[in-house]
């Protein structure tokens, strides 16, 4: 189940997705019954997702983290 304030899952599922595109694209192509396959939009797509969530999700980090003092 997703939650839609937790940007660091969010942006967990593309960095794998990204390192598993290889995989991916290997099981897409011997499933020739599948219409499906991992294209180059959708890489691009999910690389662009990770560059803008990667830094929310370090700030989030940063905030919450034990080792710094945060003052509201």
């Amino acid at each position: 189940m997703d939650c839609p304030i937790r940007w660091g899952l969010k942006q967990k599922r593309v960095e794998c997705i990204l390192a598993q595109t290889t995989t991916i694209r290997q099981v897409f192509a011997k499933d020739r019954r599948s219409p499906n396959t991992l294209t180059w939009q959708d890489q691009a797509l999910l690389e662009g997702l990770d560059a803008a969530l990667k830094p929310v999700v370090d700030f989030r980090e940063i905030l919450s983290s034990e080792d710094y003092v945060t003052v509201l």
